[in-house]
């Protein structure tokens, strides 16, 4: 297939969304599709897309400015329209709101459009919402759980599937000893203390405020550990909320960071204390795969991942008391279950690798084409 697909988002700093939009598309080229990207800008993650995209267009600040950053959309969609020359097969999205701007792709073979579901559905439909709606063959929810808010959306039930992430097993690896030692001292930690990371948006429903709670119940029952907090605040208010709460805690804060996976490989367990219906949880998924253990809220997708023999790592969302246990359960078992990361990673292996993610992922879209086909010699038929 002639794959074409819209890189938008954040390029530059990008969150777990974009990064698997990129791995997704790249083991798609692996397996022998060819690719083409309009890119949101020529920067960051630009470099990774155009090494094996067979064509590729920039729309610098794409999404940033209202009406005329939209224009830049659609003057790259034209462009790459003319640079493949109607020889695209399926154009495949990760967002709704991309579907409208980037339909001149499919319009010259009459490609059918996928549009991946990385969010809930929360209502308020537009008439943009409900005209990008019609426009798409098939809909890719990233969990059951979220498949099941979709179907109060406009869209035909038969047309949404589900289609869970998987991860990179190359770039998402246990590290030794030696290598988590010095992970650590690059990061002034110390190699004997325990180390809880949360790694992600600073947002509300994200639930960094019960975290920070938890740890400080944590302390005054006398675990020490230290709290690492990597990500951004949309909001400096709750950023500053966050900070007054940790107090004299022992919390780092480190911002974004380009390498997730040395995070995680630092950490004696990662924390998703969502409070929202947390599609999938790609910040467990990737833990996981580094045989880091975890611990996360019961909400949305999440249950999917951690299921079964792993149900214990769960705890009701909005309770630090529950979470604050469950940690220090978790720590406290580091040498009486020293096969937890190892099993863990087993389970993404098993089940959440990169190449199964996109081998489902592909018979969606070779299913989108097939409908298409169909159709067309129905209408030769008639």
């Amino acid at each position: 297939m002639y794959i074409a697909t819209v890189a938008s988002g954040s390029l530059t700093r990008p969150a777990g969304t974009e990064r698997y939009h990129l791995s997704v598309c790249r083991e798609l080229a692996r397996r022998g599709h060819r690719v083409a990207v309009v890119l949101a800008e020529e920067a960051g993650l630009a470099t990774e897309w155009r090494a094996f995209a067979q064509d590729a267009v920039a729309a610098p600040r794409l999404l940033s400015e209202g009406h005329r950053v939209r224009g830049s959309l659609y003057d790259a969609v034209r462009l790459l329209s003319r640079s493949t020359r109607g020889r695209i097969d399926c154009l495949y999205v990760s967002h709704p709101s991309d579907v409208l701007p980037a339909a001149a792709l499919a319009l010259p073979r009459r490609a059918p459009v996928v549009c991946h579901l990385h969010l809930p559905y929360f209502g308020g439909d537009s008439t943009a919402f409900r005209a990008s709606c019609r426009l798409v063959r098939r809909f890719v929810a990233v969990s059951q759980a979220t498949a099941e808010t979709w179907t109060a959306a406009p869209i035909a039930r038969d047309r949404l599937r589900v289609v869970n992430n998987g991860v990179d097993l190359t770039a998402f690896v246990p590290a030794s000893s030696l290598e988590r030692q010095r992970l650590r001292e690059r990061a002034g930690l110390s190699s004997c203390e325990p180390v809880i990371v949360y790694a992600g948006r600073l947002t509300p429903a994200k639930g960094v405020h019960v975290l920070v709670d938890a740890v400080a119940r944590l302390a005054a029952k006398g675990l020490a550990c230290r709290l690492l907090v990597a990500g951004e605040a949309a909001d400096p208010e709750y950023l500053e909320t966050l900070r007054r709460s940790a107090g004299l805690l022992p919390v780092t804060w480190i911002g974004w960071s380009s390498e997730p996976a040395d995070i995680y490989r630092m950490a004696d367990v990662v924390v998703l204390p969502s409070v929202w219906p947390e599609p999938f949880g790609m910040v467990l998924l990737e833990a996981m795969a580094c045989g880091t253990a975890v611990v996360a809220s019961a909400v949305g997708g999440v249950p999917e991942l951690l299921g079964g023999q792993f149900a214990e790592l769960l705890v009701p969302p909005n309770d630090a008391a529950a979470l604050a246990e469950r940690l220090g359960a978790v720590l406290d078992g580091r040498k009486k279950r020293p096969d937890l990361g190892p099993s863990l990673r087993a389970h993404t292996e098993d089940h959440f690798s990169l190449e199964q993610g996109a081998e489902r992922l592909e018979s969606v879209l070779l299913e989108a084409v097939s409908d298409r086909e169909r159709g067309h010699s129905r209408v030769s038929a008639a």
